[in-house]
């Protein structure tokens, strides 16, 4: 009787050091995941401020691109207690052998590694979600701040403000969904976003990612997203779809002529920071030299300098449609803000200038005045 008291006290030991080694190997996982996530969340940022057509003082006025945002210790107890309340494997036999053990502890994580797709779809992703969502809320208001607020143009600055926002929560949703990282070093890579997560049921990360879709665009709703796939092909499309929406509201914002916003290319996002949808493009208009013949030293290419590029590149086109690359474009309009910028100088200093003339010549009149009277 003492004999199987004291198999079932070690029985007992064991598991609560298995679950002490599970727990350690969870929060490790965690830390792991929020680590890559917070590195997405300022990457794309980063790269997306790169596609818009804002100038680059525009995009300097969001300062450095620091995501701090960390689950709180209550969130993270909600987490684990799927481990907190684990009370061993079911098994025919206790393991008293140090290598029926080391077996046993070798279920225990292939246990956990079944659940945490369930786990981490209820209440890791969930709280990703969120924490990037408030951090894209906090960039919505230094552009509406610093860059959209500025312009009297005729288009709508809550529309610039509301594509901006989904712009960057469907393109952080993108790379969750495509993402892969490294637990340990040396370790085989692993998808962000569990792959069956999106495939359990009653599962909230298919919920969160439910409110950033559009009903119209999407057959079966309720059931969307059924997989990781679906979602990643969805969200891309759609964050390209958001670019494009916004930087067509910008331009009408900054007051860009209507057949120049017709005959421009919007671009296409590019989660590597490339500011080109293809090659061809690219290649077409020379731009590739322009950036290493004009912004060596950070300047702005001269308006002569970017019209003479468009000019040669038409005879090279097979009909009269010319597509306007996104950064081709948005240069031009930087170079004309610089000028115009320019200019305005040139007038308020030659107002001074002509106002201290005025102020000199007055006295010198009021003084032949009194000489002739």
């Amino acid at each position: 009787m003492n004999g199987s008291h004291n198999i079932f006290k070690s029985y007992s030991e064991m598991v609560n050091d298995v679950r002490i080694c599970l727990l350690d190997h969870a929060k490790q996982e965690i830390r792991c995941r929020w680590s890559a996530w917070k590195e997405i969340v300022e990457r794309v940022t980063t790269n997306v401020h790169e596609q818009l057509f804002i100038t680059q003082a525009e995009k300097h006025s969001f300062g450095h691109i620091s995501f701090e945002y960390e689950p709180t210790a209550l969130e993270i107890k909600t987490m684990l207690a799927f481990i907190e309340q684990w009370n061993g494997l079911q098994v025919e036999e206790q393991p008293n052998t140090p290598q029926a053990q080391r077996e046993y502890k070798q279920k225990a994580l292939s246990w956990f590694r079944g659940r945490r797709a369930t786990q981490f779809g209820n209440f890791l992703y969930p709280v990703m979600v969120a924490n990037s969502r408030t951090f894209a809320g906090h960039m919505q208001s230094l552009l509406v701040a610093n860059v959209i607020g500025e312009y009297r143009g005729g288009g709508s600055r809550g529309k610039c403000a509301a594509c901006y926002l989904n712009l960057l929560i469907v393109s952080y949703i993108s790379e969750l969904c495509t993402s892969t990282i490294q637990l340990t070093d040396g370790a085989k890579k692993i998808y962000l976003l569990c792959p069956r997560t999106l495939e359990t049921k009653h599962c909230k990360t298919r919920s969160v990612l439910q409110q950033y879709a559009r009903i119209e665009d999407i057959k079966y709703y309720e059931l969307f997203p059924q997989h990781r796939y679906e979602a990643t092909e969805y969200f891309t499309r759609n964050r390209d779809k958001w670019l494009r929406e916004f930087n067509s509201a910008i331009m009408n914002l900054k007051g860009i002529p209507s057949d120049l916003l017709s005959s421009a290319n919007l671009g296409s996002f590019n989660a590597a920071g490339m500011n080109y949808p293809n090659e061809t493009e690219s290649e077409l208009f020379g731009y590739a030299e322009t950036k290493s013949d004009c912004k060596q030293n950070d300047q702005v290419p001269t308006i002569e300098y970017l019209f003479e590029k468009l000019k040669s590149s038409v005879h090279r086109q097979h009909n009269d449609t010319i597509v306007l690359p996104a950064q081709t474009l948005n240069d031009i309009i930087q170079c004309v803000l610089q000028k115009e910028h320019e200019l305005n100088l040139k007038i308020k200093q030659l107002h001074c200038t002509l106002m201290r003339l005025q102020q000199h010549h007055e006295p010198q009149q009021s003084a032949q005045e009194k000489c002739v009277s």
